[in-house]
């Protein structure tokens, strides 16, 4: 199946993808996603159905799935509202959605990552095959090491609640121009949340806790990376909406902020101002995915912060 999709890509490099529902509720990429949710268990939505009651029936809850989509009468169900702690002291609110909604999601993100794998960027590292951590904390290193100790370290104000709708389906129909897989990622945007017994809108964001979030989040600021990998002098490390913009200069630090800050108002997003700050390494640290950075006596030193350190521990 995925083959396909990059001969497709190869053979015609500026055409979009139209027909990518039937390889979404194909029986064996349902089969496919259902072992890829099974392993990241997780709790039940608001339907109260956890991984071992949908397990016994699941060839037939498959062949319902695919029924809805042929005739086009899949509803997403609203997500359910859960909070986890943050290092900090916050809570973190999730969504999450029934176990058929994750199966369907899974699904969906199988076929449509491999169509926005070809168009992803280098500097982006967060939920991507082959990518990972450590990978965006080495690749800093390589770019204090070139001399880019400057550092824009950038936090988006609530990323998940903030993504325009609009803006995002913009995105994904860049590529995909199958209107079916189209309508099925909108259901899960619109879907809703539950929240102490009550529904509420969704009119904006993506849920964290939805499977195909993640994914969504990279083709949102992958528009980010396009813009910023452009500027020159400028590097950019990302991970999902964690990032780094690295510079030679102070001047080219402050100039690229203020570039940084216009970009992403076309995105409908904002930086924290309290959590967002220019940090010259030669002098101070920075962190970045539980490191932390700082060059002493031109030596780059990368350590795990205390609190990660617990956490491991913990």
């Amino acid at each position: 199946m995925f083959e396909y999709l990059k001969r497709f890509r190869e053979n015609f490099p500026n055409r979009k993808f139209y027909q990518l529902i039937d390889k979404i509720h194909d029986m064996d990429n349902l089969e496919d996603a259902w072992n890829k949710v099974k392993a990241n268990k997780g709790c039940a939505g608001i339907d109260k159905q956890s991984i071992s009651d949908f397990q016994p029936q699941r060839g037939l809850h498959f062949k319902e799935l695919q029924r809805a989509i042929k005739r086009r009468t899949y509803r997403a169900t609203p997500v359910l509202r859960k909070y986890i702690p943050k290092s900090d002291g916050k809570l973190r609110p999730l969504g999450i959605p029934t176990v058929k909604d994750r199966v369907l999601q899974q699904a969906t993100k199988n076929v449509i990552e491999q169509v926005f794998e070809m168009k992803f960027m280098d500097c982006s590292y967060g939920f991507r095959p082959d990518k990972n951590a450590h990978q965006a904390i080495e690749q800093i290193r390589n770019y204090l090491q070139q001399g880019f100790t400057w550092i824009i370290d950038a936090d988006i104000k609530s990323f998940f609640d903030s993504v325009d709708h609009s803006l995002l389906m913009s995105c994904v129909a860049e590529e995909i121009s199958d209107g079916k897989a189209l309508r099925l990622i909108e259901e899960w945007l619109k879907a809703g949340v539950m929240a102490e017994g009550n529904i509420k809108e969704t009119n904006k964001g993506t849920p964290q806790g939805g499977v195909i979030s993640p994914l969504l989040a990279n083709v949102y600021l992958h528009e980010m990376d396009k813009a910023s990998t452009k500027w020159v002098n400028v590097r950019l490390v990302r991970y999902a909406d964690d990032f780094v913009i690295m510079c030679k200069t102070g001047w080219m630090a402050k100039k690229t902020m203020e570039r940084l800050k216009k970009l992403l108002g076309e995105l409908k997003l904002q930086l924290s101002e309290t959590k967002t700050q220019i940090v010259n390494s030669e002098k101070e640290e920075f962190e970045f995915l539980g490191f932390k950075f700082r060059i002493r006596r031109g030596k780059i030193r990368i350590t795990p912060r205390g609190k990660s350190i617990e956490k491991f521990k913990g």
